[in-house]
């Protein structure tokens, strides 16, 4: 059983850093393209939950 626990947490884990890798690598990409705009932003934050976290990362918590 905590066997199974550590790897839903690692899997959260991992879920978080690609969810905020894959935002960046947007963030940048439009920016370097000279594209980003207070709509972009407005997206990202509608992404994230008050806490800056993902809305679905309370999935398995």
């Amino acid at each position: 059983m905590q066997g199974e626990k550590l790897k839903a947490q690692f899997a959260k884990q991992e879920f978080n850093v690609a969810f905020y890798q894959q935002i960046i690598a947007r963030v940048e990409l439009k920016a370097a393209a000279g594209q980003l705009d207070g709509n972009d932003l407005r997206a990202i934050n509608a992404l994230l939950g008050k806490e800056g976290k993902p809305k679905d990362a309370s999935v398995g918590s």
